[in-house]
């Protein structure tokens, strides 16, 4: 196909999507003019050019919940911590054992991350920083400052900061804060950590003051305030599809609502305003993004499919995720026995033992996928978003592109492909389309010979472990990609 039919079919598609932009013209400015220049994204609490990668929730402490005499044991053993190493996860994050109710508990975590070289987010409710229970937020700055110098686990290895409220509110940002800059000036190089609400759910949990405006502009502002309240070194937040059996693009696209009623409504309309939200304010505030992608659905045992969740993570990565999450890891507890918390129909990546299933396997894959390509991500600038064939997404016109360096076509089916800058070459990375679909084979033309180095998990071999291979002097390249799956390709300019 050639360049201007390309084009004039994604334009033609464009309108009739559901997503927001105005006019074709619109989409071709997709660079905000005030947005800096993410060049290099490292966390002293990881190994260089590593991904984040976390799976929530963790591993249960003994006696987990709270106000009920529980009869568990303790969960956090080596085992445990080194099945969800295992998985590619390399940061765990506190819930259920707390600073300062079962210090054991935190210290038996943070030695036994430290000996795995995992790093862990301490869940200390003098920090909790919510608007019910807790410190609320009332303790002044100097007040978290103090209690933060005089904390034990300073100086443990596998500190890599502290874990506040869960899906804060806006009246929970003035605390976060003060706690942000508590570590900033006691526990320099570790971050706060929070979990923000998703795109969709109801104004009354944002708790804004006198919220205005359409519910898109509440959850903007709602973003927009933690960002100038908190200051945050990330940001983070959940926005889950696929919930209902069966949900597939086409029906999404077509008005589906592909969430349970228990959970927030998430429409697809609304997971793409959250991601070019997310997307558009960390490039503007100099911060990466980090996704929390739904593993299954947690209220009923419905697991979905490796394809499913193989789109859902690639194609955040290719919006320029700079951090992944999986929701959840161990099933959330209810009752005070384990026999009872089988019985709440809830389920995660393993038992309520810590036993893996189907999930933990998929999850397993897709990370070991995550770290063939995370040294390029990492220290690459997000540009934009190219579609390639009829199925359009959503895609907002300040992400959207209709070209991108040598690229010139992607052929052999629905692609969205997401454009990168990397030490001066062009990185696409490209994802297949679909969540139902088979294996295909795409072929990517260039408007001239390229030599193009290509990295992803169906190239993996056992005499290629790498997932690498380069290719000189080439028009184009094909690639096989089942539902879901992606492949990076560099371009030499």
């Amino acid at each position: 196909m050639k360049k201007s039919s390309r084009i004039f079919l994604a334009i033609c598609g464009g309108l009739l999507c559901l997503c927001t932009m105005s006019s074709p013209a619109d989409a071709i400015a997709v660079e905000n003019p005030t947005a800096k220049n993410v060049e290099t994204i490292k966390y002293d609490f990881l190994a260089k050019d590593e991904m984040p990668i976390l799976g929530y929730v963790g591993l249960p402490s003994e006696n987990v919940m709270d106000g009920v005499a529980s009869e568990n044991p303790s969960f956090i053993t080596r085992s445990n911590m080194v099945r969800y190493k295992e998985a590619g996860f390399n940061i765990l994050s506190g819930l259920y054992e707390r600073e300062p109710s079962n210090t054991n508990e935190v210290l038996r975590a943070l030695e036994l991350c430290n000996e795995l070289n995992l790093a862990y987010f301490v869940n200390d409710t003098t920090f909790r920083c919510e608007t019910y229970g807790g410190s609320v937020g009332y303790a002044t700055e100097e007040q978290y400052q103090a209690a933060l110098e005089n904390a034990w686990y300073l100086n443990e290895p596998a500190f890599a900061g502290i874990a506040v409220k869960d899906e804060p509110s806006a009246k929970d940002f003035n605390a976060m804060g003060y706690v942000n800059k508590a570590i900033k000036a006691k526990a320099e190089g570790k971050i706060l950590y929070t979990n923000l609400f998703p795109r969709g759910v109801e104004k009354e949990r944002l708790y804004l003051d006198n919220p205005t405006g359409g519910t898109y502009e509440q959850y903007q502002r709602y973003v927009k305030e933690f960002v100038e309240k908190v200051k945050p070194d990330v940001l983070a937040y959940d926005c889950y599809l696929f919930f209902a059996p069966g949900g597939t693009l086409g029906n999404i696209c077509g008005g589906y609502d592909p969430v349970s009623e228990v959970v927030h409504e998430v429409s697809f309309k609304n997971y793409f305003e959250a991601l070019s939200l997310y997307r558009n304010t960390a490039k503007d505030n100099n911060i990466p993004f980090w996704v929390t992608v739904a593993a299954q659905n947690h209220n009923a045992k419905t697991l979905f499919t490796k394809k499913q969740i193989n789109w859902t993570v690639n194609v955040s990565l290719a919006y320029g995720a700079k951090g992944m999450q999986y929701y959840t890891y161990w099933p959330m507890m209810a009752g005070s026995k384990v026999e009872d918390w089988d019985n709440t129909n809830r389920n995660g990546m393993v038992t309520v033992n810590g036993t893996p299933h189907d999930t933990y396997y998929t999850i397993k894959e897709i990370n070991s996928n995550i770290k063939l390509v995370d040294s390029v991500l990492m220290q690459s600038e997000s540009k934009g978003l190219i579609q390639f064939g009829k199925q359009i997404l959503p895609i907002n016109h300040k992400d959207l592109l209709y070209s991108y360096g040598l690229l010139n076509n992607v052929d052999g089916g629905d692609v969205v492909a997401g454009c990168f800058e990397h030490n001066g070459n062009d990185v696409y990375y490209i994802v297949n389309n679909s969540v139902d679909c088979g294996r295909k084979t795409f072929t990517a033309d260039f408007v001239k010979k390229v030599n193009v180095k290509a990295i992803g998990g169906n190239l993996v071999t056992d005499q290629n472990p790498t997932g690498q291979e380069t290719y000189d002097n080439v028009y184009n390249l094909s690639f096989n990609l089942s539902a879901g799956e992606s492949i990076l390709l560099e371009v030499e300019r």
